[in-house]
């Protein structure tokens, strides 16, 4: 279900394989023991969220848990592509709730991080992509630039950690969260991007395909979301996790077609553009 088109629970997901248990149990492992703290932190996420969070999204029960592996509950729902390809308005405007139900209650829990603290936290992530990137001058350029900003008052807050649509399944009405991430920064901007990635960027889509119907679907989305929550995604320190969005996909990119995709994303970013900008006049 990872790709929004194929239902194959066999796909593998974040370093993880997947298998069906007595017909109505998945069991998602870790094929390494270096993943082991990464889908134990996705098991106290998931468990966290069913505790806490009263929204009206849904995540799939978990039964029981061990080193490296988990069972859960077995939504036999749709994927996002197939939701989307023949959803109602209304059916648009029941997710828009969800979605806005989600946002809100997160922010009842908010409490500002220290400037200090995030800004170490963005900087240690930037490095960390450092080595393997073929953006390192930009990479630079970003770190370079983190202590012109103050990034105060940014909310601290539970997430997700990679609320993609391709991480929502939906059955009967209800929309069911899957694939919680362990996350550098914790905040429901981090969330924010994640659906800013596909409603508006339509990175699933350009990815899988798509059509005129989902792309009109995803475009009404996008202009409810941004137009309800603009106080965030106009902030600097968004703009910054949405550049950290896109260079933490480049290392899962093998397939050329993809590659040139984000390639042609990252190099079209307001920030991208300015860096060019430096340079060119570095040079002259």
């Amino acid at each position: 279900m990872k790709d929004g088109t194929k239902t194959d629970i066999k796909i593998g997901l974040s370093g993880c394989t997947l298998k069906m248990v007595d017909g109505k149990i998945i069991r998602k492992s870790s094929h390494k023991k270096s993943f082991n703290s990464r889908l134990n932190t996705q098991v106290e996420k998931q468990l966290s969220f069913n505790n806490i969070i009263q929204s009206d999204f849904h995540t799939p029960q978990i039964y029981k848990s061990g080193v490296g592996y988990f069972d859960m509950e077995y939504i036999p729902g749709e994927s996002y592509y197939n939701f989307f390809n023949k959803c109602s308005k209304q059916d648009l405007d029941n997710l828009l709730l969800k979605i806005k139900s989600y946002f809100n209650e997160l922010q009842t829990y908010k409490k500002p991080y220290t400037p200090l603290i995030l800004k170490q936290k963005l900087n240690t992530k930037l490095n960390s992509l450092y080595k393997n990137s073929n953006y390192k001058p930009f990479i630079k350029y970003l770190v370079k630039n983190l202590d012109n900003n103050s990034f105060n008052n940014i909310p601290k807050t539970f997430c997700h950690g990679d609320l993609s649509l391709t991480n929502i399944i939906f059955y009967k009405n209800r929309a069911y969260l899957i694939d919680f991430l362990d996350s550098y920064v914790d905040s429901f901007i981090v969330d924010l991007v994640k659906l800013q990635q596909d409603l508006r960027f339509k990175w699933a889509l350009n990815i899988h395909g798509g059509n005129l119907r989902i792309h009109q679907c995803f475009n009404y989305l996008w202009d409810n979301l941004y137009s309800e929550y603009k106080e965030y995604y106009d902030l600097e320190f968004t703009n910054i996790v949405n550049i950290l969005n896109w260079l933490r996909i480049e290392p899962y990119l093998s397939d050329k077609k993809h590659k040139d995709i984000l390639k042609s994303i990252i190099t079209n970013l307001e920030h991208y553009e300015e860096f060019n900008s430096t340079n060119s006049r570095q040079i002259k």
